[in-house]
Formats: C-alpha cells, sequence, structure tokens
C-alpha cells in the first residue's frame, strides 16, 4: 500500500495503531534515504510542498519541478545519473554572450532556457514549446526562478504557418514529436499551431544570435522556415541531429548540413 492507502485503512480501523505506525515509517524512509542518495548527483535539494516536489540543481541552483507521471523529465534525469547533459550544455554557454538574443526551439520544460537565462541575466530567452502541458511547466519553472528573461511562447516552430499533428506520451514527454516515435507506447495525438522562424521578426524580437534545436526529428523543417532569418543574422546553431528521428521523417541529417553549407555556415 502507498501512502494514502496505509493512512485510510487505519482511518477505517482496518489496521492496529502500532502496525500502522511501523508500516508508515517504513513508507517515510525513503525520505531519510534521498538524503544520503543525492550527495553524488547534482541535485542538492529536493523540496516536497503541497502538491509539488521541486529539486535544486547544486552546480547552477535551478530549482525544477517535478511532473507527476514523466519517467524521463530533468530533475528525474539528473536523480538517476547524477547530471543532465552535462558537456552540452557547457559548450553552449561557452557560446553565448550576456547581449544575445537566443532561441530554445523544443524547449520541453525549459532546462536549457533556465540555464541561460539564469547565467546570463541581460540576454533574451524566447523559449518555444508548442505541447500544452509541457508549455505550462516551461513557464511555472521560469516563475518558479525567478528569471523574467525568458519569454515562453506555446507554439512550435516548422517550415509552415499553421497546424501540426504532434505526438504525446505523458510518461515521456521530451520524445514529443510531428512524427510518431513512441514505438507502440501510449501516445496522445494533439493538434498543436506551428510558426515559421523568418515570419516571427520584428514583432517578437528585432534578432537572433543562437538557436538551440531539439525537435525530436523536425529539426531539418525548423531550418526550411528559417532560412532568410539564418542568412540575415548568422545566428551560431546548436541543433541535435538524430538518424533514428530524422527517418521517421523520411530524410537523412545531411540534409541540414546541405542547407547551412547553402547558407555559407560552417559545418
Amino acid at each position: 500500500m502507498n501512502l494514502a492507502e496505509t493512512r485510510e485503512a487505519f482511518e477505517r480501523g482496518e489496521m492496529p495503531k502500532d502496525q500502522y505506525i511501523h508500516a508508515m515509517y517504513a513508507l517515510h524512509a525513503g525520505l531519510l534515504e534521498y538524503s544520503d542518495f543525492i550527495r553524488r548527483t547534482d541535485v542538492a535539494e529536493i523540496r516536497i510542498t503541497d502538491g509539488r516536489a521541486v529539486i535544486t540543481t547544486r552546480s547552477d541552483g535551478i530549482q525544477l519541478i517535478c511532473p507527476s507521471g514523466d519517467t524521463r523529465s530533468v530533475p528525474i534525469e539528473i536523480l538517476n545519473f547524477g547530471s543532465y547533459e552535462l558537456s552540452q550544455a557547457r559548450m553552449m554557454l561557452k557560446l553565448i554572450q550576456d547581449s544575445f538574443t537566443v532561441f530554445d526551439v523544443g524547449a520541453n520544460a525549459g532546462w536549457y532556457s533556465l540555464l541561460i537565462a539564469k547565467h546570463y541575466p541581460r540576454a533574451d530567452v524566447h523559449a518555444f514549446e508548442p505541447i500544452p502541458n509541457t508549455f505550462r511547466l516551461l513557464r511555472d519553472n521560469a516563475a518558479l526562478n525567478g528569471l523574467s528573461n525568458i519569454h515562453a511562447h506555446d507554439f512550435g516552430l516548422s517550415d509552415r504557418d499553421g497546424e501540426l499533428v504532434f505526438y504525446y506520451e505523458p510518461h515521456y514527454s521530451a520524445r514529443a514529436s510531428a512524427a510518431d516515435l513512441s514505438d507502440g507506447a501510449e501516445t496522445l495525438k494533439l493538434q498543436c499551431p506551428v510558426r515559421k522562424m523568418d515570419g516571427l521578426f520584428p514583432q517578437l524580437c528585432s534578432k537572433v544570435d543562437f538557436i538551440k534545436c531539439d525537435c525530436e526529428g523536425g529539426e531539418l523543417f525548423v531550418f526550411e522556415g528559417a532560412k532568410e532569418t539564418l542568412a540575415r543574422f548568422k545566428p551560431i546553431v546548436f541543433t541535435e541531429m538524430l538518424r533514428k528521428w530524422s527517418a521517421k521523417f523520411d530524410y537523412h541529417p545531411n540534409r541540414i548540413i546541405e542547407l547551412f553549407e547553402s547558407l555559407d555556415y560552417g559545418c
């Protein structure tokens, strides 16, 4: 039985007090175990409040809400593996300057947006996330960390303006994609808004200096919709290119390299 079930059994008179005390201690003991377990992770603190669990990272002081049911959320990944994409994060932070306008395309719950905004408080970070539940988590994480230089947008970027069907797994939100990557797992189909990056200026901002793009295979289409932006501003681009995901969209990642070479990027 879990905590609530054990308490309810006691309150119904189905469990003697002494048995209840011992059963509850066995469940509560996990709190003490975590205090020792996190010593070898980037988690400095786990805070439990009414209806919410939050971790704080040791290295950057980033607070992250732990979403219920998501087995691959960033805070859970940090607990499981000690840190999250550490080499990528450090490389990204070396490339960015405090005056930059940054686009986080496929922001998910905002891990990279939070890191960049905290390290570079004068940077403008635009985070794009089309999945409604994930967007709300992104917005809440930004507010929790008091980072007013994060501008969260509830639409994705692609090669067209309109809507796309996204495949969303509640237990693995980071794998949301415009192609079905689930391999038979429980998946929801969501109609979400998308826009071309080229159509964002000057209404959204006047420039872009750095683009982080991770769209689970949809990266080519983001850049197809950003050719004018790339040619005009020549931002630094940090993107995922994964053959197993791009294959779901019937292209090879080399097409992304060819697109950038046509715009005089060094790849």
